[in-house]
């Protein structure tokens, strides 16, 4: 395996003198290309070089008059964060080079076993292991960092939800309800009715917030369960619409769900009811969650008017659900065509981690 660092700074940390000229000879003599080679004697000092320097590559003896064992790796561990690590050790302590293994280290050599051929191809291994570990971290952080967007995304848009509906409903029935009341003032005639539409308004506006209130808060998990909180959502729907939803709920085990993950399989749930009754014109809806392995199963199907997957438009809900299912390491499948309804698969990761905004 070729590396493509074309001139390494190596910088060898050991102790002793025999061993420090062995080592440099073979780095010379090898088809690595050095640039410089940087050494001392103890983990301290190995500090001001690192910082003073850019190293390529650290060789590192455990044994130091400053340290010992996996001492000697985790004393350096912090300032070699981004920089390849290969252990220098005895047969005796082959145990704890493994362990620097599992803390960082990318190799270790054993003193009086490798020759130039072993240490170059350890070298260039160290140095494309870093790379690739680099790599998945920078994608690990990119897509945490994309996740995060998407869920900030997703409050800013509910937030500018809330806005409008105060503004543009709830405030214009109290604008009404103000003016039915300040009329009666000066109506003395007309009064009883002025007060009348007043209240009528006030009712509604009530209504509304209350409505407004009901999608806006988590629902008591911990009381009621996650089953209890969707047949309530449906209750809610069912008031206001006439369509037939059926829920199945009975292979799930809500004791291996997390609070994070009941809130956001309730949010997913919330937002495709609230597409299907938008734009699909359905009159049955069909809702399935079950464990599987370790993950959760939620299938939603109408019988809507469908649409074309292959249209490459995706709304803000399938956006949202999108955006919800990552934060669990799940996939969201839709399958749908026009005139054929929508079946919506979203699987889940049980122990998935996500940032507290997932709610």
């Amino acid at each position: 395996m070729k590396t493509s660092q074309d001139h390494l700074t190596v910088l060898v940390i050991e102790d002793n003198p025999t061993d420090l000229f062995l080592i440099g000879e073979m780095l010379h003599s090898s088809s690595l290309k050095i640039k410089d080679i940087y050494s001392c004697d103890r983990a301290s000092q190995a500090h001001d070089i690192l910082k003073d320097h850019e190293v390529n590559l650290v060789l590192l003896d455990l044994s130091l008059p400053d340290s010992f064992g996996i001492e000697s790796f985790l004393s350096i561990k912090a300032a070699t964060q981004k920089i390849p690590v290969i252990i220098l050790t005895g047969m005796s302590d082959s145990e704890v080079a493994l362990q620097t293994l599992k803390q960082g280290a990318q190799d270790y050599l054993v003193k009086g076993e490798f020759n130039i051929s072993l240490l170059t191809k350890s070298v260039e291994y160290s140095i494309e292991r870093k790379k690739a570990e680099e790599k998945t971290l920078a994608a690990e952080e990119e897509y945490r960092q994309r996740m995060t967007d998407a869920v900030l995304r997703a409050q800013e848009k509910e937030r500018k939800a809330i806005g409008q509906e105060l503004h543009d409903n709830i405030n214009q029935i109290l604008a009404a309800a103000k003016l039915y009341f300040d009329e009666s003032l000066l109506q003395e005639n007309n009064r009883a009715e002025l007060v009348r539409h007043g209240m009528k308004n006030i009712t509604l506006a009530i209504d509304e917030i209350r409505k407004l209130s009901r999608a806006l808060i988590i629902p008591g998990f911990i009381k009621s369960g996650l089953k209890q909180s969707v047949q309530d959502l449906i209750c809610h729907i069912l008031k206001a619409k006439k369509i037939c939803i059926n829920l199945d709920m009975d292979k799930l085990d809500e004791g291996y769900l997390s609070e994070p993950l009941k809130i956001n399989l309730y949010r997913i749930i919330q937002e495709q009811l609230n597409n299907i009754l938008k734009y699909a014109e359905a009159s049955v809806v069909t809702i399935r969650i079950h464990n599987s392995g370790d993950s959760i199963m939620l299938s939603i199907n109408d019988n809507g008017k469908g649409f074309d997957t292959n249209s490459g438009r995706s709304g803000v809900g399938i956006t949202n659900i999108n955006s919800r299912a990552g934060l669990f390491n799940g996939r969201v499948e839709i399958d749908s065509s026009p005139g054929n309804g929508c079946c919506l698969n979203v699987l889940l990761k049980i122990n998935s981690v996500v940032p507290q905004q997932a709610a």
